[in-house]
């Protein structure tokens, strides 16, 4: 078996050509906790591919619960499934946040349109009837 950072390694390398790597950058293996560590090493040797942005979302409380659940008896592969589960709900929800916070700004947009494009009618229509109203007054001068 490799030591962690050199199956690390290996994946992210083969994985390079597929994706792009700015997950990669936001989180170091070292940061994780040896419990998360272990869990991917072993993810990795199994041959599972390791969606590695998902440890983007790994929180403290989870590297506690992972511990918890291995001091417990349990196997890694169930530990790392529900891990797993939890990070993708978390990967899921972040991104519904993103699409909410967009979809918000672009209705906002819509919204400003709207107003100027209402502002611009009432401009219009005011100066046509101011229009209406100065020929109306030069013919009665005229007569």
């Amino acid at each position: 078996t490799c030591p962690l950072s050199e199956c690390l390694f290996f994946f992210v390398a083969s994985t390079e050509n597929r994706r792009p790597m700015s997950n990669f950058s936001a989180v170091r293996m070292e940061d994780l906790g040896e419990p998360i560590q272990e869990l991917l090493k072993e993810a990795m040797e199994n041959g599972e591919e390791v969606d590695m942005s998902l440890c983007a979302h790994i929180k403290v409380r989870d590297v506690a619960r992972v511990f918890d659940s291995m001091e417990s008896g349990n196997s890694k592969q169930v530990v790392w499934e529900e891990l797993k589960e939890q990070l993708i709900e978390r990967a899921a929800a972040q991104k519904g946040e993103r699409i909410e916070a967009k979809k918000s700004r672009v209705q906002e947009e819509a919204d400003r349109r709207a107003r100027e494009e209402a502002e611009n009618k009432a401009r219009i229509e005011a100066e046509r009837k101011a229009r209406i109203e100065a020929e109306r007054k030069a013919r009665i001068e005229a007569e």
